[in-house]
């Protein structure tokens, strides 16, 4: 019972998502002065929407769920991606720091058995948990603030998340942008 709960809401959630995203492509399309002021804000616009939006919690919803509006207005949907990825990143880095010092202050027994098993892993193979953190940032419907306070725990470096972050946000981002470009067939 609980478990379709969640998953209804889950599915309810993304049709608000895809519905925000529709109605801000048909407000911008057809509206020349909200086209100019997105060109005027530009990438650095897009950033910002990137950073803002990478604090899930605070604002759940993707930052590519804004394609519309900047797409529509002339810029070019990788560099948005990409640009996006990068803002979600830099939310993504300020978690990872605000999660490594309230780490002791927020564990339970589920994710000490998780970090547990990581950690076997990273003295084992170093890597896996980096492919880990790639696989839930580019394909887990969920906030990234989820999984940084257990790499924070791990004792991975920064530089070593910023890449990985990157690069599953940007691959995240084509998914969900070219499924909303077909979907409202731009």
């Amino acid at each position: 019972m609980q478990k379709n709960r969640k998953f209804i809401i889950n599915i309810l959630g993304l049709i608000v998502i895809f519905t925000f995203s529709y109605l801000i492509y048909k407000f911008t399309l057809n509206n020349i002065s909200a086209q100019k002021l997105v060109v005027s804000f530009g990438y650095l616009g897009a950033l910002v929407v990137g950073i803002v939006c990478g604090f899930n919690f605070a604002i759940p919803v993707p930052a590519i769920a804004f394609t519309p509006i900047f797409y529509t207005s002339g810029l070019d949907f990788f560099w948005l991606a990409l640009v996006f990825a990068i803002g979600m990143t830099v939310a993504d880095v300020i978690e990872y720091m605000v999660a490594g010092q309230g780490w002791n202050a927020v564990h339970n027994t589920r994710t000490l058995r998780v970090v547990a098993r990581l950690k076997k892993w990273r003295t084992s193979h170093p890597v896996i948990p980096l492919f880990a953190l790639f696989g839930y940032t580019a394909f887990a419907p969920a906030p990234n603030e989820l999984s940084l306070p257990i790499f924070a725990s791990l004792g991975y470096s920064v530089f070593y998340i910023i890449p990985v972050a990157i690069l599953g946000n940007f691959v995240f981002n084509i998914i969900y942008g070219f499924t909303t470009l077909k979907l409202f067939s731009f």
